[in-house]
């Protein structure tokens, strides 16, 4: 199978979605489970640099999908995918703050 462009950026977006919300569980968890509070900026650290390049690529799937709809349905469930990465991370920013 020819993997197209928009193919390509719609794996991407779920890869990168994907990883960011492993990553970003698991340093919520490890602080979670250790209290060390050296995480703490280590974890915003995290979220600054997973919110900038996660709204990168989703500012090139949009982009893609203006240009060429071809692959519309992939392009939008790889961006939704990538939006549900916002709601998880202000929680898991929330709880830790609380805890």
């Amino acid at each position: 199978m020819k993997t197209t462009n928009q193919n390509f950026a719609a794996e991407t977006g779920k890869q990168t979605a994907k990883y960011s919300a492993i990553i970003g569980i698991g340093i919520f968890l490890l602080f979670c489970i250790s209290r060390f509070e050296a995480l703490m900026p280590i974890g915003l650290f995290y979220l600054v640099a997973a919110a900038i390049v996660n709204g990168i690529i989703l500012l090139t799937l949009f982009i893609e999908l203006l240009i060429n709809a071809k692959d519309r349905k992939q392009l939008l469930i790889s961006m939704g995918i990538m939006l549900l990465n916002i709601p998880l991370s202000l929680t898991c920013a929330t709880l830790a703050l609380n805890l």
